[in-house]
């Protein structure tokens, strides 16, 4: 695993190879990879939560996975080494169409991935602008998030329930920021 969420550095194998094997310039670190594993820490979230799997979310998300789009969204990286001296760039599709659909698929679901819930208990995973509504203990609580997250560390989070109700708020601080 890569600092950026990037997974596997071998092009021939699109996987691994020997431990601590992770070149820069030859990483393969395929925007799939990092997609499935923002797609795995999603899930291992659902069984409640846990900042060790929030951060991975976050790392895979930020840095392995969304970097494997363009800003207009046309093109994508099918592999992303950590080094280039500018032999690499973004295509419009690969022979191994994996990447497009699973970067769209991970894009439209961003919004899931942001808070979970169960029971009497709201855990915040990723911060960013947003606004959730959630039930909890029968009632209608909205959060709203405020944040230029993460290019500023300062999020403001409100809290509105439609009613008086008790329920614990999990806050994730980030490993990289400890």
């Amino acid at each position: 695993l890569y600092v950026t969420g990037g997974l596997g550095p071998s092009a021939h194998n699109e996987g691994f190879t020997s431990d601590y094997d992770l070149p820069n310039e030859t990483a393969y670190a395929e925007t799939c990879a990092s997609v499935g594993l923002v797609f795995w820490a999603s899930r291992m979230l659902g069984m409640g939560p846990n900042a060790r799997y929030a951060d991975m979310m976050e790392r895979a998300l930020y840095n392995g996975s969304i970097s494997g789009l363009s800003l207009d969204g046309s093109l994508f990286f099918y592999e992303n080494p950590l080094e280039s001296r500018g032999g690499h760039h973004r295509w419009k599709w690969h022979r191994c169409p994996c990447c497009p659909p699973n970067i769209g698929r991970m894009v439209a679901s961003i919004g899931s991935y942001f808070y979970g819930l169960a029971d009497d208990a709201l855990a915040v995973h990723l911060y960013g602008d947003s606004t959730a509504r959630f039930e909890i203990a029968g009632r209608q609580v909205t959060l709203v998030q405020s944040s230029n997250y993460p290019w500023d560390g300062a999020v403001a989070i409100e809290v509105g329930p439609e009613a008086p109700v008790t329920f614990t708020l999990h806050l994730r601080v980030p490993a990289w920021c400890c």
